[in-house]
């Protein structure tokens, strides 16, 4: 999956939501298993593109965890 930041405006002339306020959807609310998933980052908002990265690679951190039991 590739992530943009920037989207422009939407079919009203207002400013569109934006690709990490896609990637928190996948994250808190799309119920889709991410544990496999593969990304790519391309937004020229240095920023934004950290967030989406992080917040995709700490989710998916965290599911792999959640799949290893703990240490004894």
């Amino acid at each position: 999956m590739s992530f943009d930041n920037d989207l422009g405006l939407d079919e009203n002339g207002n400013v569109a939501d934006d690709g990490y306020a896609a990637a928190k959807w996948l994250v808190y609310d799309s119920g889709l298993d991410l544990s496999r998933l593969q990304f790519y980052v391309h937004s020229a908002n240095p920023v934004a593109s950290v967030q989406i990265k992080s917040l995709l690679d700490n989710y998916i951190d965290f599911l792999e965890s959640e799949k290893t039991p703990p240490a004894e």
